[in-house]
């Protein structure tokens, strides 16, 4: 029931949030607005 209830279950997440552009501008702008940097090791592509 929109995975508001009931026990804890692992579900899928949309192709938007598996978009690997999407992710390396999020971290760009943590970086920035952050002022840390880290390398990206999740984030390069194979």
């Amino acid at each position: 029931m929109a995975e508001v209830r009931g026990t804890p279950t692992p579900v899928g997440r949309s192709s938007a949030a598996s978009d690997p552009d999407t992710a390396r501008r999020l971290w760009a702008a943590s970086e920035e607005l952050t002022g840390i940097t880290f390398p990206e090791p999740a984030l390069t592509e194979r």
